[in-house]
């Protein structure tokens, strides 16, 4: 994509000359060309919006001067624009740009008065990051880039990693970078002569309807879906559409439009040389539906080789263990036209994340149900943390993430677990992982992700709870619009969809023990299932990586060494205990997937020093 931002100051004039010299000098990628770049500085009464991108790239920025307005957008969306003010409504851009549909973040300078607004889309799927302090308010889209606009020396934010350790990605507004904050879904930000106004100008809420015709709606959100998928194919232009043997891919694939120019793509981490239940299945659709289709190797890079283009292009805002394999798919997306249609953020609404339970759907253990899949998003245990970690610092921190998991939870809507638990996923966990992911910085590829397209989003807002609970409405939808696909297996269990809407109630059996949980304190009941739970010794790819990895617990051990900051965090003689049993495949956690949760944090904190140690230009 490309590098947007700005800066506005009440004190001191912005020179655009010192702006389009650090734009010059930031570096988005490692060993980066600066003559491939095209950087702009724009001027305003109060201060300047910038931008570097490569204008060989497909890079989704657009600038236009709309009478009094400078608009500034990173990413797309569904508004058109004269150059003047000829179509008459350029007075009431902000709230245009609020009602438009997309993945974007849009910058808005009123040349009149100096007033800058932020305003992103619903889902916040192009993060953006802000900077304030009495003198100035700091914004941008890359993380990094906006530590040296607001001239700041980057200290690491405690509970931001706290929040890593304990969850896997930061919450709400906290980052990696103590001072600097991410804006929330839906924001409408306005910075005047006065400060700074904040307001979400849309909230995800569930207004769930029980009286729903199964198939008419069915057929409706899936034809909704399909105008989602047809307008990003055609805006994209020639692009490749990600395919695996799971539903999110494959709804996209069968709704893409077939006058649009777009191929399959596929990657295949078969061990051995055999062909995956994942891969057999994207044959068969790609097969079916009689298009182009590719599958390539997935050759994993070493995990510490990667490590410094990945904290360029993240932050350290995700650990590094998930975007290292994003990386293979940017390769191939360069060798291409550098754009790709996905299935990112699929079927989180549909109900990925309302599966643990039947009791999900029970209006009177909302409370219960919501307590226990903070517990299962718990990864670590303050006691396991604290082997590598400073005591003071888990102590202290430790019940703050906690506390600040809980709040998440505030503001969402919905009668049963299963509407509140998947309204988090999408408006915490997704906006703190997949959005953050490496696609997001670089400056040669982008994306777009139908499953974000607002009329089916809409749709999916109105399910009941037992159409959320295990996908049950999503499978159904697939297997009854997409006639020509219901003999292909879904790979994630092995045997075609049924083609049910499943009526799902709760045995006798359950009811009981639900109504007895009900009455018990939550949290002891938790402390008890962690400790009757199994080692599960199967495999995780992500653990197997950075096992491999000759360099990773080396260059983990001189950054402990050689970073005072970085030991007011860890404990350098448990960290060096911890490095060695995992060198020898002792687990500390209850799987290896569990392990790979905290081994590749404390690596993502060891390279996040490295990089900030030797200046972010």
């Amino acid at each position: 994509m490309a590098l947007i931002g700005g800066i506005l100051s009440f004190r001191n004039a912005i020179q655009p000359h010192d702006l389009e010299e650090l734009l010059k000098r930031f570096s988005i990628l490692p060993k980066d060309n600066g003559a491939e770049y095209e950087t702009r500085v724009w001027s305003g009464p109060l201060g300047c919006l910038t931008a570097k991108h490569k204008p060989s790239a497909p890079t989704q920025l657009d600038y236009r001067r709309d009478g009094q307005w400078s608009r500034l957008t990173l990413g797309y969306h569904d508004l058109s624009f004269s150059e003047t003010t000829g179509d008459g409504q350029s007075h009431d851009l902000p709230g245009r740009i609020e009602q438009s549909e997309g993945e974007f973040v849009c910058l808005l300078m009123d040349h009149e008065t100096g007033t800058v607004h932020i305003i992103n889309d619903r889902f916040a799927a192009r993060p953006f990051f802000l900077h304030i302090s009495p003198e100035q308010i700091a914004f941008s889209s890359n993380l990094l880039f906006l530590t040296a606009l607001a001239k700041i020396a980057p200290q690491p934010d405690p509970l931001g990693w706290m929040e890593i350790l304990t969850f896997g990605h930061t919450l709400d507004q906290a980052t990696t970078v103590r001072g600097i904050t991410r804006i929330r879904p839906g924001s409408h930000i306005t910075i005047d002569a006065v400060g700074i106004h904040e307001k979400q100008y849309w909230r995800l809420r569930h207004e769930p309807q029980e009286d729903l015709d199964p198939k008419a709606f069915a057929q409706e959100t899936f034809a909704a879906f399909s105008e989602g998928v047809a307008w990003r194919a055609r805006m994209l232009g020639k692009c490749f559409i990600s395919l695996s043997g799971g539903l999110d891919s494959r709804l996209v694939a069968g709704a893409a439009p077939k006058d649009a120019d777009y191929f399959f793509f596929t990657f295949s981490n078969a061990v051995g040389g055999g062909e995956t239940a994942q891969v057999s299945a994207a044959r068969q659709v790609a097969k079916i539906l009689g298009r182009e289709h590719q599958v390539r190797a997935f050759a994993p890079a070493e995990f510490s080789r990667e490590a410094d283009l990945l904290i360029r292009l993240t932050g350290g805002m995700v650990p590094l263990q998930h975007p290292v394999k994003n990386l293979q798919s940017i390769h191939e997306m360069k060798q291409h036209t550098g754009v790709k249609l996905g299935g990112g953020a699929g079927d989180v609404l549909a109900g990925d994340f309302a599966f643990y339970s039947i009791h999900n759907i029970n209006p009177r253990l909302t409370a219960m149900q919501v307590e226990k899949f903070i517990g299962i998003r718990r990864m670590q245990t303050a006691r396991t943390l604290a082997k590598i970690f400073r005591r003071d610092f888990v102590r202290e921190l430790y019940p703050l993430a906690d506390r600040a998991m809980h709040e998440t939870f505030a503001p969402l809507s919905g009668p049963t677990a299963a509407h509140r638990t998947t309204a988090w996923a999408m408006t915490i966990e997704e906006t703190g992982t997949t959005f953050l992911g490496p696609i997001h910085n670089h400056p040669e590829v982008h994306e777009a992700r139908p499953h974000l397209g607002y009329r089916f989003t809409e749709h999916l807002l109105r399910l009941p709870a037992k159409w959320i609970y295990r996908k049950n409405f999503y499978q159904y939808m697939i297997w009854l619009c997409l006639p020509e696909l219901r003999s292909v297996p879904y790979a994630n269990i092995g045997r075609p969809l049924d083609g049910i809407l499943h009526e799902w109630r709760p045995s006798a059996r359950k009811r009981i023990c639900g109504r007895i949980e009900n009455l018990l304190p939550t949290v002891p009941l938790e402390r008890l299932r962690r400790a009757m739970a199994r080692s599960r010794m199967v495999g995780s790819f992500e653990y197997d990586l950075m096992r491999s990895d000759p360099n990773l617990t080396t260059d983990i051990r001189e950054a402990v060494a050689s970073y005072p900051e970085l030991r007011r965090i860890v404990d350098p003689a448990g960290c060096e205990r911890f490095l060695t049993e995992f060198a020898a495949g002792q687990l500390h956690t209850k799987s290896r997937a569990s392990e790979a949760e905290l081994i590749g944090p404390l690596a993502t904190l060891a390279y996040w020093h490295r990089y900030f140690s030797a200046g972010t230009i």
